[in-house]
Formats: C-alpha cells, sequence, structure tokens
C-alpha cells in the first residue's frame, strides 16, 4: 500500500532531505565511491536551488524521459534555467526517445493529428493508434510534432546513493517524510563500523542481482518452455560470500527453480536448488528425490534438515516428510513424526453484509458468548507481533555491531536471520524468564508503550493498539503463554511472525484464540504449525468454518 502523505509538508522538505541522503553517503562511503559516482555528487553540490529542485522532483516521476512543456512546479519560477543548468552540468540532455516511450509521451488527439491518421475517425483510440505506430514503425512523432523532450541523467548513480543510505532497494526518500511527520524513528547510535557495505565489490554484486531479479520476473511471466529461465540460470554468478548479496543470490535462485519445477523440468530444478540452502532449497530437492524415485537420497536429505535446521518450517517438514517417503518406500530413517493434535473446529451461522469474514465472526462471537462483558477482536497477527515488540523493544534496538547503517530503520538489519538471536541470545534468554513474572511483564509492556508511542518498530502496528486492548491482552493472557508464543517466534522471525489466528475473545476467566474460515477456504502451512505448536502447549485455539445465513 502506498504512503499516505500529510497535505501539508515543509517548504523545502525534499530538498533538505536529499541533500542529507547524499551528503550522508559521501561522508560514511567515499571509500565505496566511485569516480562517476563522487562526479555525479560535486555536480550536485554546484547546482543553483532551482536546478537541484528540478532534479530532485524528476527523479521521483516516472522517466527518465519527459515533456519540457509538462514540468510544472509552483516552487521552481524559471524552469528553463533550472533545465539549462541541469544540461550545463550533463544531468539532463535533449532527447529524441525511442519509438514506443515517444508514443507514450503523446495524448491521443496529438497522435491522431499526425500525418499517418489524417483519414482515421476523431474518435479512435490511444491504443488503436499506438499498435499501428509501432507494428509499421512510423515516424517518431515527438519528432513529427516538435515536441521538446529531455533526459534524466545521472540515475545509476543516484541508484547507488539510495542503496549504500538504505541497504534495499524498497525503501526510498518516502521514509523521510514518515520521519518527520507521519511516523517517527527510533533514536539508536549510528557508528563508522556500521555499514550495509563492507567492500564496493559487494555493492556491485548486489546490483548486479537485482538487474537479474529483473530480468528472471520478465522471465517468469512468459517463458513457458523454461529455455530462457535455464539461460539465466547457467549466466548466474557464484553465490557471494556478503550476506547481503548472498540472500539475494538464494531468492533469486528459488524462484527460478521453482518455475523449472512447474514446467517439469525436474532434473534441471533439482540441479539449481542445490546451489543454495535457502529454505526452501531443501524441501523442495527432497519432494524432487522423492517424485524422481530417488527415495534413500530424499531420506538422507531429510534426516540433514533435521540435524540441523535452517528455520522451524524446515525441522517440520522433515520430521513429515521423512515418514511419508519412508512409508512408500519402505525404507527405515531416523525421524519420528512431528506432534499432530486433532483442531478444535465449530461452525458457526453469519448473516453476509459488508463487514469482511473475520469481523461478520467477531460480532458473532460478541453476540453469542456465555459472558456478558465478553469482547472479540481482529487482530491477526497484530496482537502478538505488537507485544512482542514492545516487550522486545530495547533488544530489538540494542547497539549490536552492524546492526544499525541509516536513521530509518525499523529494526535492525539482521532481524530476520540466524544472527538476531545468535547476537542477543543471552538478553532474550533473560527477557523470556523476565516475561513469566506477570508484574514485570505488565509494568514493561506499559511503560514502552507510554514512551514509544509513534515509534516506528518493524512489529508494532500503531494504528491497532490502544490502552482497552493493550490492558485486557495483559491481563486476560497468562504470562506463561506469551512465553512459549515468544519463544518460538525469536527462533525464526522470519517464518514465525504470521500465521497468528485471526480472533482472540476475551472472557472473565481469560482468552481464545480463533482462525475464521470462510466457504471454501482452509488453514496455510505456517496457521497449521502454529496450531499444532499451540495446542501442544495448552493454549485455548480453536477454528470457526463460517457458513453464510440468509435469516
Amino acid at each position: 500500500m502506498p504512503l499516505a502523505l500529510p497535505d501539508a509538508l515543509p517548504d523545502g522538505y525534499y530538498l533538505d532531505n536529499f541533500h542529507y541522503l547524499l551528503d550522508f553517503v559521501a561522508s560514511h562511503y567515499a571509500h565505496l565511491l566511485s569516480r562517476d559516482e563522487r562526479n555525479f555528487y560535486d555536480r550536485i553540490k554546484t547546482l543553483p536551488v532551482n536546478a537541484v529542485r528540478l532534479y530532485v522532483r524528476l527523479t521521483n516521476r516516472k522517466g527518465p524521459c519527459f515533456r519540457v512543456d509538462k514540468i510544472r512546479y509552483d516552487e521552481i519560477v524559471d524552469i528553463h534555467g533550472a533545465l539549462a543548468s541541469l544540461v550545463e552540468v550533463e544531468l539532463v540532455q535533449n532527447a529524441v526517445p525511442a519509438l514506443e516511450e515517444a508514443v507514450k509521451l503523446c495524448s491521443r488527439n496529438e497522435l491522431i493529428s499526425l500525418a499517418a491518421f489524417k483519414d482515421w475517425p476523431r474518435g479512435t483510440s490511444k491504443t488503436a493508434l499506438t499498435e499501428h505506430i509501432l507494428e509499421l514503425e512510423l515516424d517518431n512523432p515527438v519528432v513529427e510534432l516538435q515536441i521538446g523532450v529531455i533526459e534524466l541523467l545521472g540515475l545509476n548513480e543516484l541508484r547507488v546513493f539510495r542503496l549504500l543510505f538504505f541497504g534495499n532497494f524498497h525503501q526510498d526518500m518516502t521514509e523521510f517524510v514518515m520521519h518527520e511527520l507521519v511516523m517517527p524513528f527510533e533514536n539508536y547510535p549510528l557508528t563508522a563500523e556500521a555499514t550495509s557495505f563492507r567492500s564496493r565489490a559487494a555493492v556491485e554484486q548486489v546490483l548486479h542481482l537485482k538487474d537479474l531479479s529483473e530480468e528472471a520476473h520478465e522471465l517468469l511471466q512468459v517463458d513457458e518452455t523454461g529455455v530462457d529461465i535455464l539461460s539465466l540460470a547457467r549466466s548466474l554468478p557464484a553465490r557471494p560470500d556478503d550476506l547481503a548479496a548472498a540472500r539475494r543470490f538464494d531468492r533469486l535462485v528459488n524462484q527460478l527453480a521453482r518455475q523449472l519445477e512447474r514446467i517439469g523440468l525436474e532434473r534441471e530444478s533439482l540441479t539449481l536448488y542445490e546451489s543454495t540452502l535457502a529454505p526452501p532449497s531443501r524441501e523442495r530437492r527432497s519432494r524432487l528425490l522423492n517424485k524422481l524415485g530417488q527415495y534413500q537420497e530424499a531420506l538422507n536429505l531429510c534426516e540433514a534438515i533435521a540435524r540441523q535446521p535452517l528455520n522451524q518450517e524446515e525441522l517440520e517438514f522433515a520430521r513429515y516428510f521423512a515418514v511419508k517417503v519412508g512409508r512408500k518406500s519402505g525404507l527405515d530413517h531416523g525421524l519420528t513424526a512431528a506432534f499432530k493434535a486433532s483442531i478444535p473446529t465449530e461452525t458457526i451461522a453469519v448473516q453476509p453484509g459488508l463487514n469482511r469474514v473475520e469481523q461478520a465472526a467477531a460480532q458473532y462471537y460478541e453476540q453469542h458468548s456465555e459472558g456478558q462483558a465478553d469482547q472479540c477482536f481482529y487482530v491477526e497477527n497484530l496482537l502478538f507481533n505488537g507485544l512482542f515488540g514492545l516487550v522486545f523493544w530495547d533488544i530489538i534496538f540494542a547497539a549490536v555491531p552492524g546492526a544499525f547503517y541509516h536513521p530509518f530503520q525499523r529494526g535492525p538489519a539482521d532481524l530476520y536471520t540466524g544472527d538476531f538471536l545468535v547476537s542477543r541470545r543471552s538478553r532474550i534468554e533473560d527477557r523470556l524468564a523476565e516475561v513469566g513474572e506477570a508484574s514485570l511483564l505488565k509494568n514493561r509492556a506499559l511503560n514502552v508503550f507510554n514512551q514509544k508511542e509513534g515509534i516506528a518498530n518493524e512489529f508494532v502496528h500503531w494504528g491497532f493498539w490502544n490502552e482497552e486492548i493493550l490492558s485486557l491482552a495483559l491481563e486476560r493472557i497468562a504470562p506463561r503463554h506469551y512465553q512459549v508464543v515468544f519463544s518460538r517466534m525469536v527462533k525464526d522471525l522470519g517464518s514465525n511472525t504470521s500465521g497468528f489466528p485471526d480472533l482472540i475473545l476475551f472472557g472473565d476467566e481469560g482468552y481464545r484464540l480463533i482462525e475464521v474460515k470462510g466457504p471454501g477456504d482452509r488453514l496455510q502451512k505456517n496457521q497449521h504449525r502454529w496450531f499444532q505448536y499451540l495446542l501442544e502447549h495448552d493454549l485455548p485455539v480453536s477454528l470457526a468454518n463460517v457458513v453464510w445465513t440468509a435469516d
């Protein structure tokens, strides 16, 4: 969902933020910048204010080509002067875009006025006009119409600055606006040693893998034979040593291998999966080995997973699948079946309405509960994640080396890796013990809520929380139950922060977690894993199947 920005923003906010980002990178990462990138920074710094304003505005629009007559900003009084300054330092150039881009820049009325369409009906759609121009490769319309077009330059250099600052490609300049007006970020120390990249080679690896990922995204939509996917797979570099680059490599490999598997190229897929250990590669390999009749190899891999699982999902899969393969093949293995409890299930009849099925179910439980003061809330992943974020706040934002390297992080860089637990194990274990004491748990959660309300935290969705639901959660849920839930979460925050039941029903005697499924819906894998875990530890949880009633 795009960020909803406030109507009123301070004058010059985007210009100050842009300079802050460039200056931060130039001072913290000078040793990683190329000659072109340093030159880009120097050119920006020589520009007059209006030219920088225009450059920043254009970088936030879809380009890189723009019609000069469509460039208008109230705060830039001399657009042509600003453009001249940008041209002078080679951050903008006059351009004749490629035919397809040129057509996009023209309106329907402009296209129908071209000589090639003098006999066409005036109401012809732009789609039809575009198809005709591209099919016949007619003359470039911006040339015939004498439309001035400029092309924005320096985008590759700017991409590197953004990558070095944020450490990823999904954050952008809106983070500054969030910090200033929407949601402030935690004030954690930034040290010179804490950087997103250790070497220029690591930067280049991430940039290259980003390009490959974009190419793969296109191929996965259109390649039904696997020929182009295999070609791309063969062009992949070796798995990088840098952790950030390695994670990108693993995601890309798993995407390509999974598509080859879907197409039916099992052996090619199996070979590709072997180039990474990142989940779910070992699970997919086990399934493929079983499908190919290599039962002993499948069992050996399941046993290897069980000895050193990378997450809870892998471990549970290995136990389940080894039993399945063993029964099918008659081969022995050393794994026992995972705990599997019968899920308490009920069917409820709910009137269809404008609300989501979960909200309709929450209303049903409040109306049909035995206690007069029972309250039911639609919480899904927000409740336990939020309490975890509050109770472990100081540990999440602890000054661990390398965890924080720019001021707009909702959590440490290693949050969703195994290093998060390893680097903070003693503190996490002490906190889990503290959670078992009701008074300590309550005091910590309430104090952090009051002190940190509104500050960005990966786990806390502030729009959900208020004093009422926080008090109910702390009073009605036993501390031992929080220990049970948090203990599983910290083992694998990437996998175990989703799949929680939809509803929580608070009553005089405690609470109940309820997963709601509408007609035709069923439990997903991560939901089923949470059910089995909660039932194994005697937490009150049930499944509600909804049927619609006309009454």
